[in-house]
């Protein structure tokens, strides 16, 4: 406590120093956490570059490349039999992937000059066409309701010639 500062002005003071300690904890805790993963990392990395954790390096048992159907065995390396009927049930099939000319991408500029405003134009006509049906819909309704209105001012008006 601060002597001639009121009690307010202490607890407020003493909360910010608080505070700042906490902090200041917090981020010791995440530079000893960094410090401790790039310390990982650097074992890691020094483990790999010995071939430690390198798994090409182990003496693990590989099938011989001269063997007799190991082309079948991996779809990915040379053609085997295997390999050979899918290429030919492809060709069969004529899948293949033509590639883009320059013709294709001429028609989507047509498209784009010519179609596209024709569309465009259509869809304005459609709206429009739209909007005018929604507005002579409103425009019959208000119609009615005016019209019952003009009814019941006349009935009443009837009415009260009635009476007199």
């Amino acid at each position: 406590m601060i002597p001639g500062v009121p009690d307010k002005v202490n607890n407020n003071i003493m909360k910010v120093q608080h505070q700042v300690r906490q902090n200041a904890s917090e981020i010791q805790d995440v530079i000893k956490d960094l410090t401790d993963w790039e310390d990982k990392a650097r074992t890691r990395d020094r483990a790999l570059t010995k071939g430690d954790l390198n798994p090409s390096r182990t003496s693990a048992p590989v099938p011989s490349v001269r063997k007799k159907g190991f082309a079948e065995m991996v779809p990915s390396g040379m053609p085997g039999p295997r390999d050979k009927d899918r290429a030919k049930e492809k060709n069969d099939k004529g899948e293949r992937i033509k590639p883009k000319t320059y013709q294709d991408y001429n028609q989507w500029d047509t498209f784009v000059h010519k179609d596209l405003d024709k569309m465009l134009s259509d869809f304005d006509e459609e709206e429009r066409q739209e909007m005018e049906e929604e507005h002579r819909l409103k425009l019959g309704e208000e119609r009615k309701r005016i019209e019952a209105k003009e009814a019941a001012a006349r009935k009443h008006i009837e009415d009260g010639e009635a009476r007199k």
